[in-house]
């Protein structure tokens, strides 16, 4: 399959999915017109990112420590000395290779580089090509204070390849399949449906199940983005599992994955708002293979004042976002109470 998307909103950003893109990348990168490149990217694909940087004739390859310890403002700054001492300027590019970790650091490097460069993010898991490469969110933490830091800024072109996905663990698949039921069960039933109907392939790693998740979770965060780029509105839909979710990856000290956290946030946050959505939800949770319990270990009242501190929160209030209906979804605000009556 090969498919091309676009986001148009004050910034373009070039979306390609398909299978055998680096050619289509190559000519990409060589219409910019850019005088250097850096590559950066996670060392478990490091093989592909060398290959990819003699094929763009980058100026450097950075390897950058898997695992969200590596978003500190430590690692930026190294980066940031990285690629000055490799001569980049203005007119300049920043490649990312990897999953969410690698593309939220490359496009928070680029927004910032003498004051912006271009970024192309090649995403190379399932969660890194339907969210983390896709509308221009990017970040560091501050202490354990998640993304606290960060832009909004589109990187220019996106290259979803869906041969990166044959070697993808189970789980690292599930964990990016979560995000796509998030936004499906807000935004879109049909694909929900759907997605109910693929789990068994899905699980299996079918190329073409594979395919339509990928298209799916990117066409619907493109349409949110391309209507609410700065998360004044209905961006916020989006957000369905990540308060509660964003607490747990703190509370954990990140033993649970992203994925996982906000499969747990999102069951929680549909008993908060008392929307009738969670039992099916965790069925299809299940169904591929994401365990949605609240963790044993974790304190609810820790839960609660970790999410009264998320950047989303002001001045005590905490809004969670979450689906009314299958495809409905909405903004709640919501209190102590509501977590004490929604934890099991």
């Amino acid at each position: 399959m090969r498919e091309r998307l676009d986001i148009d909103h004050r910034e373009s950003c070039r979306i390609h999915v398909g299978v055998g893109l680096g050619e289509e990348l190559a000519d990409f990168v060589r219409g910019r017109g850019v005088d250097r490149i850096a590559v950066v990217a996670d060392p478990a694909v490091a093989a592909r990112a060398r290959a990819l940087g003699e094929r763009l004739g980058a100026a450097v390859v950075l390897e950058v420590p898997g695992g969200e310890a590596a978003k500190s403002l430590g690692r930026m700054a190294e980066l940031a000395e990285a690629i000055f001492a490799a001569g980049l300027s203005r007119r300049s590019m920043i490649v990312a290779v990897g999953g969410g970790v690698v593309c939220d650091l490359a496009g928070f490097l680029a927004a910032i580089y003498m004051r912006g460069v271009d970024a192309v993010f090649v995403p190379t898991t399932l969660l890194g090509m339907v969210d983390a490469a896709v509308g221009g969110k990017n970040g560091v933490h501050l202490d354990d204070h998640k993304n606290l830091l960060g832009t909004i800024r589109q990187p220019v072109a996106v290259f979803a390849d869906l041969e990166a996905l044959a070697t993808l663990p189970g789980a690292r698949r599930g964990e990016g399949l979560v995000e796509v039921l998030k936004m499906a069960a807000m935004l879109d039933a049909a694909a929900f449906e759907e997605l109910e109907r693929l789990a068994p392939e899905l699980v299996a790693g079918d190329r073409e199940a594979l395919g339509f998740a990928v298209s799916t979770g990117i066409r619907l965060k493109m349409e949110v983005v391309a209507a609410d780029a700065r998360e004044s509105g209905r961006r916020m839909l989006l957000n369905f599992g990540h308060t509660v979710g964003h607490a747990l990856e703190t509370a954990t000290n990140f033993r649970l994955s992203h994925g996982e956290a906000v499969a747990v946030g999102m069951v929680i946050e549909c008993r908060m708002v008392g929307s009738p959505l969670g039992p099916r939800l965790r069925t299809l949770l299940d169904a591929i293979g994401v365990d949605s319990r609240w963790p044993v270990d974790c304190d609810r009242d820790r839960i609660w004042r970790l999410m009264t501190r998320d950047k989303k929160a002001s001045g005590g209030v905490v809004l969670v976002a979450a689906p009314r209906a299958l495809g409905r979804g909405d903004v709640v605000e919501v209190g102590p109470e509501d977590l004490a009556r929604a934890r099991p």
